[in-house]
Formats: structure tokens, sequence, C-alpha cells
């Protein structure tokens, strides 16, 4: 680009040239997304000093229950900020499972003291329903909040 220019002015006139173009070409772009513009109701039953297991256990709702939480600020034992607990991946593949295995049992190790389902957040929603039809016939489970949000079903439960 310097070779161009012939004298220190028009040499000067392309670097700024260059560079600001540069600048606008690699200008930070983060477009905006919709996000829930509601809360699930079942949240408004959510003490901060419950310690939630959100289902589905899965990466993406990770995230929405981080939002969630800034509002009923429980715990969470399914979170998102890059780092996940030793053993996290190994339970999130067994709850796919559920409620084989005494998988109550595992969540309780990590210290839940409640479980939330959201329907909605299901990557397959029709695997949703048999799961609360088995949940709700379990007596390890106490059923505390039910409603719906988004057209889906949300649960709240206590493992008592």
């Amino acid at each position: 680009v310097f070779l161009l220019g012939r004298t220190r002015t028009t040499q000067r006139a392309l670097f700024v040239l260059v560079a600001g173009g540069a600048l606008i070409d690699l200008r930070f772009k983060t477009p905006l997304e919709p996000y829930y513009a509601t809360l699930p109701p079942i949240y408004s039953r959510v003490t901060p000093d419950m310690v939630l297991a959100e289902f589905p256990m899965r990466l993406a709702p990770n995230l929405a229950y981080m939002y969630f939480s800034t509002f009923h600020r429980a715990r969470l034992i399914n979170g998102h900020s890059a780092y996940w607990p030793d053993g996290y991946w190994d339970l999130e593949r067994a709850m796919e499972h559920f409620p084989e295995n005494n998988l109550l049992q595992r969540l309780r190790d990590r210290g839940a003291t409640h479980v939330t389902v959201n329907c909605r957040l299901f990557s397959e929603p029709r695997r949703c329903a048999p799961l609360l039809d088995i949940m709700d016939k379990m007596p390890e489970l106490e059923r505390i909040s039910s409603s719906r949000w988004e057209e889906f079903e949300v649960r709240l439960y206590r493992l008592p």
C-alpha cells in the first residue's frame, strides 16, 4: 500500500483508508434474538433454598434454566457456565433413561431437592407426557405445582 503513494500525505491517506476499511469489516456483530417473554408459572413456587434438577437435562435447555434462575435464585445441578462438575455428562446421559437405575437417588446424591419438567424444552415433546405419567406415580416424588407455559405442561416435584 505504501509503495502506491508517492508522497507522505498520500501514503498516510491510503493507510487511514485501509485501516478504516478493516475496522468496519471487523466490527463486532451480535444480532439480538427474542427470548422467553414470560417465566414458567411453576417457578413462583421455587425458593432460593431449593436445589433444582431440571428436565430435560440437555445443554440447550440449560441456558434457559440459568436464565430462569435469575428470577427464582434457587441453585441448579444442571447449569451452564463453561464448567461442569465431575460426572455431570454421565448423569446427563443416564437421565435419558429416567426413571431407570435409581436415578432419583443419583439426583439426591448431587444435592437435588426438587425436580422440574418443562415439556416445551424437550427436543421431542411427545416424550414428555409419558414421563410425567411415570413421575406422577412414583412414591419418591411429590408434585408441588403443575401448569402450562407456552402451550406445554410444566411441573415441579419435591424429592422427599
